[in-house]
């Protein structure tokens, strides 16, 4: 039986301790798990250590000492055996497969290389060689070799230290940064967290009030090109993904079960926010996007991730692997609670509403409860509380989005799923995943038992996977809101925005300049473009130069502009991410008959609808059910795609729009429902009339030129 909606809250702050904010508490230096698991890998180390030590120095056998050096040092048997460039080549294909492990969990590809390189290392120990005798074995390898290894962790161990070290020193200054922190800074902070009628107590808002032919909230070019784009985004062919971003593949951060969420959420800004009076058209391209999402070609890589992670062939998404896959289940879980919470329709609350079909006919039926009720259940029993995206692989900003969904399930349903583990949830961030220093990890594997970038393990100095910081600030502020305010507090910015060029209101990012080259032999182009030594064993060779850009290369401006609008808009700095809006449309606006808005990728794309749309309603909203449900009259219909509606609401019978016609001006019928009964009504911005029947719907024609906000009330 699905549960039933809750009743809507209207106020209170989601701080629930809001000196918690200014003070880094004292932690240790491992939480339990943590040190658990690492005293496991440690043990499981010696052991393997022991065995290739026995193998090398108490069997006098070549076999065995290329067995012995090859379990501790990969492809080491092949340098024992007088083959460098297997050796290298080891190393080549290890990097590799460790990248592999490191990007989606992939257990199969890193075992396949270590036992090929063992296996290998034995069979050649006595066979042929290239380039010298039969049978050479270079002794001088072992030693080498096995200097090579300690040094590596002997290194990794001192950097330990001397990390752990520094981040006590940080607290401390930190913390003295926080107390200093000035009156107005604090509660602006505070406020943020506050429902929208406090929020916005000192500017009422009226959906009626039209000034200079605007609506209430603003809508411009940039605007109606966002809405179309995402309108003709939603509104294709469910298995269609024509406009979609499908480079670089399905493991990576463009992947198209990422970009269907985000353009659920900026689809639930905007009719929550501009048109909830429009709940056919906005309803049904949300509705399109969610059944996208159960579309084979967004969720069909879990088959291939579980079995090269898991060794399991269990293709269900949900539940294929019990609590290896938050990346999907927990994000759709928010993208639903988005939906519910700006239409309040609960369809996917009936069993079997959601439905992944695999090739070969099996089926896979959940309702919103079901994933909320899993991954509630996850959070529960996984170790960490947070629990893998990828095989054995926990990323912090995976886990914020997962519990998001089952916080907003909670809201919005009077359920408590969440309310069963936010304490250990919360309990788990300061303990297991809280960093001496005030930072929070963004990554750990669980088979490993540490966190790893690829060749380099995260010891805070590797170039991957550094903190979680982001991840929390910018989507825990629901679930873990005074630790969310605390890392916006420390990352300083709201000091570098009162910095920004904000002339008129509009902000002037500097535009990035491209890196050019000077030839087929400018080696310093070449440099730039290569990874640093620590890039390349990190595993972290991206170029983020160009790595915002749509569809490929150039540079672009429009990540920074989305993301200080995003980030200032959540914690209460209209101002500012207004005066980003404008300047992302000054500088990076490509018109309203571009294939895209902006050129950049999808994500900062629905990044920038977010900061634009969420005026009344934000992310906050959405999670804790601060959003009423809209009860005015409605625009029934108007012809779609010949006439586009950016601006929907009303009160009291009567409504305010904004349209526009796409193609070329004309006369168009609109259908509204809703009005009040057996009542003459008038379009002021052309006079026509019409008389509702005694349900209070009624037809009429309006004339559109260009943009017009006109006000249907009764005559």
């Amino acid at each position: 039986m699905a549960s039933q909606p809750a009743s809507i809250p209207t106020s209170g702050n989601l701080l629930r301790d809001p000196a918690a904010i200014f003070r880094i508490p004292s932690v240790a230096r491992w939480g339990s798990v943590r040190r658990r698991y690492l005293l496991r890998s440690a043990v499981l180390a010696t052991l393997l250590v022991v065995a290739a030590f026995v193998l090398i120095f108490a069997v006098d056998s070549s076999y065995a000492t290329a067995a012995g050096i090859s379990l501790i040092v990969p492809g080491g048997g092949f340098l024992y055996d007088a083959w460098p460039i297997l050796f290298v080549a080891t190393w080549l294909c290890w990097w590799l497969a460790w990248s592999f492990w490191v990007g989606f969990g992939s257990i199969f590809h890193l075992g396949v290389v270590y036992l090929a390189q063992l296996i290998g290392g034995i069979a050649l120990a006595e066979g042929p060689r290239l380039g010298v005798a039969s049978g050479t074995n270079w002794d001088w390898a072992i030693p080498v070799l096995l200097l090579g290894a300690a040094l590596y962790v002997i290194q990794h161990l001192v950097r330990w230290e001397r990390g752990y070290r520094r981040a006590v020193r940080t607290r401390a200054d930190r913390n003295a940064y926080l107390a200093s922190m000035p009156a107005p800074a604090r509660e602006k902070l505070v406020e943020s967290f506050e429902a929208p009628a406090v929020r916005q107590a000192e500017r009422p808002f009226d959906p009626l009030a039209v000034e200079e032919g605007q609506p209430p909230l603003p809508v411009g070019d940039a605007d109606a090109a966002l809405v179309s784009w995402l309108l003709k985004l939603s509104l294709q062919p469910v298995d269609s993904f024509e406009g979609w971003d499908w480079r670089p593949g399905p493991f990576e951060d463009s992947a198209l079960r990422y970009q269907v969420n985000d353009v659920g959420y900026a689809l639930a800004y905007l009719q929550a926010n501009y048109v909830p009076a429009y709940p056919s058209l906005y309803g049904q391209a949300q509705r399109n996007v969610i059944e996208r999402a159960q579309s084979r070609k967004v969720w069909g890589y879990w088959f291939l991730e579980n079995f090269w992670g898991n060794l399991t062939m269990n293709p269900d998404p949900i539940r294929g692997a019990r609590f290896q896959n938050i990346m999907f289940g927990g994000f759709l879980a928010k993208h639903l609670a988005h939906y519910e919470a700006s239409t309040h329709d609960h369809r996917y609350d009936e069993p079997g509403s959601l439905v992944f079909v695999w090739k070969d006919g099996r089926t896979f039926s959940y309702s919103y409860e079901d994933i909320a009720e899993h991954c509630s259940q996850a959070f529960a029993e996984s170790p960490l509380t947070l629990w893998p995206c990828e095989p054995n692989q926990v990323y912090m900003i995976c886990n914020q989005q997962g519990a998001a969904g089952v916080s907003g399930f909670d809201a919005l349903h009077g359920t408590d799923y969440w309310a069963r583990v936010k304490e250990r949830y919360q309990a788990a961030l300061d303990t297991e995943w809280m960093k001496p220093n005030g930072d929070y990890y963004g990554h750990y594997n669980t088979r490993l038992g540490m966190n790893v970038g690829s060749l380099g393990w995260n010891d805070g100095t590797t170039p991957m996977f550094m903190d979680g910081n982001g991840a929390i600030a910018g989507s825990g502020r629901t679930m873990s809101p005074e630790a969310a305010a605390r890392l916006f507090a420390l990352s300083g910015s709201s000091e570098m925005w009162a910095h920004l060029p904000i002339e008129n209101g509009r902000m002037r990012l500097p535009a990035p300049a491209p890196r050019k080259r000077a030839g087929l032999f400018d080696w310093s182009y070449w440099r730039w473009r290569m990874p640093s030594p620590r890039h390349f064993l990190s595993g972290a060779w991206v170029d983020l130069t160009e790595g915002g850009v749509w569809p490929m290369g150039g540079h672009t401006n429009v990540p920074a502009y989305a993301s200080i609008a995003d980030s200032a808009r959540q914690y209460g700095y209209d101002d500012v991410a207004d005066a980003a809006i404008r300047g992302l449309d000054a500088d990076s606006f490509l018109g309203k008959d571009a294939p895209r808005p902006y050129n950049c990728r999808l994500s900062f794309v629905t990044t920038a609808c977010r900061a634009r749309w969420g005026r009344l309603y934000k992310g906050d909203d959405f999670l804790t059910a601060r959003i009423p449900k809209y009860e005015g009259p409605i625009l029934a219909s108007a012809p779609h795609p010949e006439v586009l509606v950016t601006y929907a609401n009303g009160r009291d019978g009567e409504l305010c729009l904004t349209l526009e016609p796409t193609v070329a001006p004309g006369s168009f019928p609109l259908a509204f429902e809703r009005l009040r009964p057996n009542t003459a009504y008038v379009i002021e911005s052309n006079g026509a009339t019409f008389t509702t029947s005694d349900t209070g719907a009624g037809e009429a024609s309006i004339d559109l030129a260009g943009r017009v906000t006109t006000i249907v009330r009764p005559v």
